[in-house]
């Protein structure tokens, strides 16, 4: 089912505890040991930066996104968090926050990169079907005994992109 009359807006004090709620409550940020209060801190620290985002649907908060455009990979964005909430997933929500993530950042990169964990399997299938590439690991990043995967999409070499810098 295709999502529709999803808006994506940045993200405002008022809604982070569904923000909350969704990360705390779901892999995997479980896995990784996010609590309430880890998650609760996670968002204020993207907030303030104006790097978070979230999907509503009839008011509701449906998903969120955090991403850099710049300063953080020397050769593109990164996609930091995404998340939607289990009763709104395979709805193409996750589709429509990348999408909405992958067009702020590839108007100054030419590459988007993330991170998932290797437990993460069904991560990992939805990023490939949005076309990234697996691209390199770094083992016990997060959680001993495994690793990040680090994914990109691009759509071609830096050169004659503007840079952050």
């Amino acid at each position: 089912m295709e999502s529709t009359g999803i808006k994506i807006v940045e993200l405002h004090p008022a809604y982070l505890d569904e923000c909350v709620e969704i990360m705390a409550g779901s892999d995997p940020w479980i896995t990784l040991a996010f609590t309430r209060n880890r998650a609760r801190a996670f968002f204020k620290r993207h907030i303030s930066l104006g790097q978070c985002f979230l999907s509503l649907q009839d008011g509701k908060v449906t998903g969120f996104i955090v991403f850099y455009v710049k300063e953080v990979f020397p050769l593109g964005g990164y996609v930091k968090a995404i998340g939607v909430h289990v009763r709104h997933r395979r709805q193409g929500i996750g589709r429509r926050l990348m999408k909405f993530a992958e067009s702020r950042i590839l108007k100054q990169w030419p590459n988007v990169f993330l991170l998932v964990s290797d437990f993460n399997t069904d991560a990992q299938s939805f990023y490939e079907k949005l076309g990234y590439s697996k691209i390199g690991r770094i083992s016990d990043a997060l959680v001993r005994g495994h690793a990040e995967l680090i994914y990109r999409k691009t759509i071609g070499p830096c050169e004659g992109f503007a840079s952050s810098s």
